[in-house]
């Protein structure tokens, strides 16, 4: 009987938010993830000999990357961005869809088995953001790899607070797709998805996500 394939994750965006955050969650679990960061940013993910082994090949470096995928079983996408990002070069196009596509291409030349990709509630609604989050969920879709989507609403943690009383309102009237949800939650979901490839085949909002967010802080 073969013997089920050890876990290998790769995050990519983990000096943001909820990459940290992730970070943190494995290190907790004493699971070791290869965390991806720019050159310029790599100090955010702490001292040498921190629990996680760091990459920072350029993502557009489609050789450089493939190798770095080498014999990881799953690649987590948190790399997005905001307009208050533009001024200094970034796009959706580039940071959203662009990453995604040269991700996902060089996983699957890798041998990559599952991509986990953090999109956004309300994907493929009205808005530039939204349209690219779209277009990011169908890359992943058409990828040829196993997949699953995470589309949570509003991020709490660090600099994001949400709008003062959305929670409230959402929890009354029973509205769990639009529920905030703090990153140190979202964090402790994708690390079990990856952990345990699974779901699969499905974007999760609103009361699945709750459930694997519930699972995951167990």
């Amino acid at each position: 009987m073969t013997e089920p394939r050890a876990r290998r994750i790769f995050v990519a965006g983990a000096t943001g938010v909820t990459g940290r955050a992730l970070l943190e969650a494995a290190a907790a679990q004493k699971m070791r993830v290869l965390a991806h960061a720019r050159p310029s940013s790599v100090a955010k993910l702490g001292p040498a000999g921190a629990a996680h082994d760091v990459v920072t090949v350029d993502l557009g470096d489609a050789a450089g990357l493939t190798a770095a995928l080498a014999g990881v079983t799953t690649i987590v996408q948190c790399i997005g961005t905001m307009k208050k990002r533009f001024a200094a070069g970034d796009t959706y196009e580039s940071s959203d869809i662009g990453t995604t596509q040269q991700l996902v291409d060089a996983g699957r030349a890798a041998g990559v088995d599952h991509v986990v990709l953090l999109g956004s509630v309300g994907a493929g609604g009205v808005g530039a953001y939204l349209k690219a989050k779209a277009r990011a969920e169908a890359i992943v879709r058409e990828s040829g790899m196993a997949w699953t989507i995470f589309r949570p609403s509003v991020l709490i943690g660090e600099d994001r607070g949400g709008v003062p009383g959305f929670g409230a309102v959402t929890r009354l009237l029973g509205m769990k797709k639009y529920q905030p949800i703090k990153v140190e939650q979202l964090a402790g979901a994708l690390l079990l998805c990856a952990r345990e490839r699974a779901p699969l085949g499905v974007a999760l909002e609103g009361k699945p996500l709750w459930q694997l967010v519930a699972r995951g802080l167990g």
